[in-house]
C-alpha cells in the first residue's frame, strides 16, 4: 500500500496549523507528503511552524513539499540521509542554518527548491555537482555569496537553475556542457563575464540575468525571452 499525504482538495488549500508532528515523518509506507500552502496569492503564507522532524522514513518517501509555510530551524540530517527522494521543495520558509556538503547522499534528486529563507551567509556547496540526476535547483535569496563550485559542469543534464538575489560573483562557464537548460535565472548578483556562448543554446526558452556584470552581445534571434541589464 502507498500511502500519500496532501493538503489541496481540487485545487483549494484546506490549511494546516501547528507544527509537523514526528510520526507523519515516520510512516513507513509514506511515499509522498504534500504539505505545502497553495495559494495564488504569493504573499500569503500556511501556519505549520517549529522544526523539520529528523525523523524522516528512508526507505519510500520521495517527494517532501513544504513550501510556503513557517516552518523554522535548519534542514535536518535525516533528510539528507533519505536517498530515495527525488524532490525537495522548502521554498518561502523560514529556515536557518546552511546547506551543507551532506545533500550528495541524495544520490535520486531531481528537483532541489530552497528560496527565499533565512539561511546563513555561505557558499553554494560543490556537493550538488556529484549529484548526476539532478535536473532542477532554485536557490533564490539564499544569502549566497562567492562563485558557483567548478563541480556544476558535470551537471550536463540540468534543464531548470535559479541563483538570483543572491550576492554571488565570478563567470558563467560552468554552463558551457548545459546542452538541456531551458531556464536560466541568475539576475541580481555581481556575476560577470561574456554571454555570447549563450545564445547557441537552442533549448533556452527562459533567461533573467539582469542587474549583473555581463559583457558580450545580445543575439537578434533571443527576441523578448531576455532580461539583461549590467549594474
Amino acid at each position: 500500500m502507498m500511502l500519500l499525504l496532501f493538503t489541496a482538495v481540487n485545487g483549494q488549500d484546506i490549511g494546516l496549523d501547528g507544527e509537523i508532528a514526528p510520526e507523519i515523518f515516520s510512516m513507513p509506507k509514506l511515499i509522498k507528503l504534500e504539505l505545502g500552502f497553495n495559494n495564488q496569492d504569493e504573499t500569503m503564507r500556511g501556519n505549520l511552524t517549529g522544526p523539520i522532524p529528523d525523523t524522516i522514513n528512508r526507505s519510500n518517501i520521495t517527494l517532501i513539499d513544504l513550501g510556503n509555510q513557517k516552518i523554522t530551524g535548519p534542514i535536518p540530517a535525516a533528510l539528507y540521509d533519505t536517498i530515495s527522494l527525488k524532490t525537495i521543495d522548502l521554498d518561502g520558509n523560514e529556515l536557518t542554518g546552511s546547506i551543507t556538503s551532506a545533500v550528495k547522499n541524495l544520490q535520486n534528486l531531481f528537483s532541489f527548491s530552497a528560496s527565499n529563507n533565512n539561511f546563513d551567509e555561505q557558499n553554494l556547496t560543490p556537493a550538488f555537482g556529484q549529484i548526476d540526476t539532478l535536473r532542477y535547483l532554485a536557490l533564490v535569496n539564499a544569502n549566497l555569496v562567492g562563485p558557483v563550485p567548478t563541480s556544476f559542469k558535470d551537471l550536463t543534464k540540468m534543464t531548470g537553475l535559479d541563483l538570483s538575489n543572491n550576492q554571488m560573483t565570478g563567470g558563467i562557464d560552468f554552463t558551457k556542457d548545459y546542452t538541456k537548460i531551458q531556464r536560466l535565472a541568475l539576475a541580481n548578483n555581481g556575476f560577470s563575464g561574456d554571454l555570447d556562448e549563450l545564445w547557441t543554446k537552442t533549448t533556452l526558452k527562459f533567461i533573467i540575468l539582469g542587474d549583473n556584470q555581463f559583457s558580450g552581445t545580445i543575439s537578434p534571434d533571443i527576441g523578448e525571452m531576455v532580461n539583461l541589464k549590467s549594474k
